[in-house]
């Protein structure tokens, strides 16, 4: 029983203190040489997959205003504009560039797109009696 004793009298050791690292994003860690930021095809890449893990990750909810307004506006109007740009060689073709999401048509065809759409608001806004019923 003394031994016992002997054990539950020793003072408890003292707590070590919290070890805690600050990651520096910044700055590659020691002993990994130099970094350098991706570029070229691995860039494009990697903007590819952040994309699409952002899709996936929010079920489809991640959208930017213009894929929203695209996604908003008729089909019906999203062929004429893909007709106004000169996009779509045949019927099947413009039907299915305007059934894409807005981030699945390529950025020359989105460019000529949101040009029409800069154009018909410039002379489409002053238009009045055109847009009177009667």
């Amino acid at each position: 029983m003394s031994a016992v004793l002997a054990v539950n009298d020793a003072p408890a050791p003292a707590p070590a203190a919290p070890c805690l690292r600050v990651l520096n994003v910044l700055q590659p860690m020691p002993g990994l040489g130099k970094t350098a930021p991706a570029q070229g095809e691995v860039f494009d890449k990697l903007m590819q997959l952040r994309d699409e893990f952002a899709r996936i990750a929010s079920d489809g909810r991640f959208m930017d205003a213009a894929a929203r307004e695209w996604r908003t506006l008729p089909r019906s109007w999203r062929e004429d504009l893909l007709t106004l740009a000169g996009l779509g060689d045949d019927l099947d073709t413009l039907q299915l560039l305007a059934g894409r999401d807005w981030h699945e048509i390529p950025p020359p065809e989105r460019g000529r797109i949101s040009g029409v759409v800069r154009s018909a608001k410039r002379y489409l806004a002053p238009l009045v009696a055109l847009a009177a019923k009667g």
